[in-house]
């Protein structure tokens, strides 16, 4: 007798391959002519540019730029700033990856420190980290009938994987500053936030719309700290092969790059700013759907080993926004101040997720620019930990959910030397519901028996108990044991006596 057995396919994202690369900083720097004597260094900043991330062989590999920018006191008092690009190539030994693997990369700053070593020398050290990660679409299939056995089904629902893919598209634009804003004469900081204010799925295609806010920092040709505001559209159609109108979406939306740059305008000003971006989307789309899987069999004629795996099952919920606003106070460390600037310069978030309960808490780092009593320049920064939860009560083994998170600075105000900020923690993604259910895997047929003459066996059952275990115990059927003893029911209602027929 050979086993003859119908398979159902489960496609699945499962994480192939995740780990962190790091490159070190590290560089002594001479000021070109047009920076002034370094007095006092206010701050080190540094924006990672993504510009590819691919695999070659056995390794992944993310190539691009840090930017950096060191914003200082110049001997005379005034505010200034060094910029420096250092390229940036950093490569991980990976085991070995699917055939479409979809591979993304998020990049940090680990710890960065400049120090003066003279009016016109600066040492950099430091370290920035990129963390790599393969997804893979998987058919992790499931056993639906076996042939002439008798077997245990059982239906699970679950959602599955339909489309998994990584686009990326670049936005670009020339800006002119508002009327009212003088030129710019040194950049302190860029920065930007994509927001998607909506998906559609189409065929096999997904209509993405939204906008990437721009905050520029800059220092206009009197030494003044201005601020500028920009929000650059989003309006993209990508292909995501496999997606449906029907499919309900969970997307990553990153920023890669960000590039701005000052160039002068018709009046020979610095009054124009170009403006390039590059983002990239992690695309998972899902369709619920219902296994019929196998969770026990047996053979009457033979006898057999099943062989089961506790595995989990992933369901679609519902999509999660969360927010939160917190005050902090801050000591300056002046007897009096001026809020310049209040930025948040990184974010590393940490979600908890049960059944009962979502919690997300964000290691928030904030820069403040200050002015002192005297008028002169100070930064302070400070990391506050800020925290969200949400109720779930759930009818789960366990629950899933991965986040987009970001913060803002909502508001700031000054009490004397005491800085009070207003800050907003957000975390926005779906929830999934896994269950741990025993699945047969395998069975293997250990020998041919001689088929018994047709009996009757009296067993005494109680109420509550099973008949698949009985009629697998006695070499019946179910349906046998419920046609002899009058039964509708797979589930004895009552203490009785069962005639068990054996299958002759």
């Amino acid at each position: 007798m050979e086993l003859s057995m119908e398979y159902q396919s489960n496609n699945v994202c499962t994480v192939a391959f995740s780990g962190t690369g790091r490159q070190p900083i590290s560089s002594d720097s001479t000021l070109p002519d047009y920076c002034g004597d370094i007095e006092r260094i206010l701050h080190c900043g540094a924006c990672i540019q993504l510009h590819t991330v691919n695999a070659a062989a056995d390794r992944l590999r993310a190539e691009g730029e840090i930017e950096l920018r060191i914003l200082y006191l110049t001997s005379d008092g005034a505010p200034d700033v060094f910029e420096q690009h250092i390229p940036l190539s950093v490569s991980l030994p990976s085991t070995e990856l699917p055939q479409e693997p979809v591979i993304t990369a998020c990049a940090s700053v680990d710890y960065l420190n400049c120090r003066a070593l003279s009016p016109r020398k600066i040492s950099l050290n430091g370290s920035v980290s990129v963390q790599f990660e393969v997804l893979q679409k998987k058919d992790e299939p499931l056993i639906s009938a076996i042939a002439d056995c008798e077997v245990l089904p059982q239906d699970i629902d679950v959602s599955e994987i339909v489309s998994l893919a990584h686009r990326t598209f670049d936005l670009s634009e020339t800006l002119s500053l508002p009327a009212d804003a003088p030129p710019v004469g040194k950049l302190i900081r860029t920065q930007a936030q994509p927001t998607i204010a909506s998906a559609e799925a189409v065929e096999n295609k997904l209509l993405l719309k939204g906008s990437l806010l721009v905050h520029v920092l800059y220092l206009d040709q009197s030494g003044t700290i201005q601020t500028l505001q920009h929000a650059l559209p989003i309006s993209q159609v990508l292909d995501a092969p496999g997606v449906k109108p029907d499919s309900f979406l969970a997307l990553c939306v990153q920023q890669m790059s960000l590039y701005v740059q000052p160039k002068r305008d018709g009046a020979d000003e610095m009054r124009l700013l170009d403006l390039a971006a590059k983002l990239s989307v992690t695309i998972r789309a899902f369709e619920n759907k219902t296994l019929h899987a196998v969770a026990d069999c047996y053979a009457t004629g033979a006898a057999l080993r099943p062989v089961t795996k506790l595995r989990s099952f992933a369901k679609y919920v519902k999509p999660l926004q969360l927010s939160m606003q917190q005050e902090e106070s801050i000591e300056s460390g002046l007897e009096d101040c001026e809020v310049l600037d209040a930025a948040i310069l990184q974010i590393k978030p940490k979600t908890e997720a049960d059944p009962d309960t979502i919690e997300v808490s964000a290691d928030v780092t904030v820069l403040l620019l200050l002015k002192d009593r005297e008028g002169s320049m100070q930064a302070v920064e400070r990391s506050i930990e800020l925290q969200l939860s949400e109720p779930l009560h759930l009818d789960a083994d366990e629950v899933l959910f991965t986040p987009d998170v970001h913060a803002e600075v909502r508001g700031v105000h000054t009490d004397g030397g005491i800085i009070r900020l207003s800050l907003s923690l957000f975390a926005e993604g779906n929830i999934y519901a896994a269950q741990q259910t025993s699945v047969l895997i395998k069975a293997e047929l250990l020998e041919t028996q001689t088929q018994p003459d047709s009996q009757l066996i009296l067993l005494f059952a109680k109420e509550g108990e099973s008949l698949w275990p009985i009629a697998k115990r006695c070499r019946s059927t179910v349906t046998l044991i419920q046609n002899e003893n009058d039964l509708s029911q797979d589930r004895l209602t009552e203490d009785r006596i069962l005639l068990i027929p054996t299958a002759g």
